[in-house]
């Protein structure tokens, strides 16, 4: 009996040790190469790391192969740009009709997972006190979407990350216009703000300048409104009137050239 006492008090002895040795082991317990939040958001970096993703995503490029599954063996398939050199899946495969499964999934899992969590996450950190950058994002996430709503009608779009209404689709209908009033939401921010840098050291194409960006969101607003013209022809055209007035700074050449296309927008309800 006193020697199990003698033991139990021993064990007793120990654990107690042990706890009290291991109450700050955490702060040894790390990879001092790993770069901490802290140290992240010195330079906005918890941030403008989501942003690289995002870009290479709208089409992925590496491995190459995903680009082959996402873009090439569906759209450039159907669009005519290109055509296979020999029977894949014994001629039973997308170029055939005969849809393979596995391929059309890039075209949907791509998008989401690195597109639309990482708007999601820049959404969530920049709220209110960064416009700017919510703005690229939002003009790149309907740059990859709107293609996505192009091949599977409905998507997940307006409720993505919204936990009590997870699994609810647009319509691909409700989709645009969701998609139109982001381009308003980004478009409207970056008009207010465009001398503003704070996204230049993140930007993988225009080098922060942000009338490229206001372009680029009123170039994609004409091609999306053209794409509706046979089904909506009024959003088409109202739509399109507001890309091509919202231009900046355009020289003669593309002034003239944006009055054709403007003339073109006002007079798509007759033509359809």
């Amino acid at each position: 009996m006193k020697n199990k006492i003698i033991l139990f008090t021993c064990l007793l002895a120990i654990t107690l040790i042990s706890s009290s040795c291991s109450d700050n082991l955490e702060q040894y317990n790390v990879n001092d190469r790993n770069i901490t939040q802290e140290q992240l958001e010195v330079d906005f970096q918890h941030v403008g790391s989501k942003y690289k993703p995002i870009f290479e995503s709208i089409y992925q490029y590496a491995p190459a192969w995903s680009y082959q599954l996402q873009q090439n063996l569906n759209a450039d398939v159907y669009s005519g740009y290109m055509t296979n050199p020999r029977p894949f899946v014994a001629g039973a495969n997308n170029t055939t009709y005969a849809l393979v499964s596995g391929w059309n999934g890039f075209i949907w899992s791509v998008p989401y997972s690195n597109v639309m969590n990482n708007v999601q996450s820049i959404t969530e950190l920049t709220g209110d006190d960064f416009p700017t950058l919510n703005a690229v994002a939002l003009i790149l996430k309907v740059s990859a979407m709107h293609r996505v709503a192009d091949v599977f009608g409905p998507i997940v779009y307006s409720n993505f990350g919204d936990l009590e209404n997870a699994g609810v689709y647009d319509s691909q209908q409700e989709a645009y216009n969701a998609f139109f009033a982001d381009l308003d939401t980004a478009v409207a921010a970056l008009s207010a703000n465009l001398d503003s840098q704070r996204f230049g050291a993140f930007d993988l194409s225009y080098g922060g300048d942000y009338t490229k960006w206001v372009r680029l969101a009123n170039s994609l607003r004409l091609r999306l409104a053209i794409r509706i013209s046979k089904v909506d022809p009024a959003k088409a055209k109202s739509e399109g009137e507001k890309a091509l007035s919202q231009a900046l700074n355009l020289s003669s050449h593309q002034y003239q050239n944006s009055r054709q296309i403007l003339f073109y927008v006002r007079n798509m309800s007759m033509m359809f």
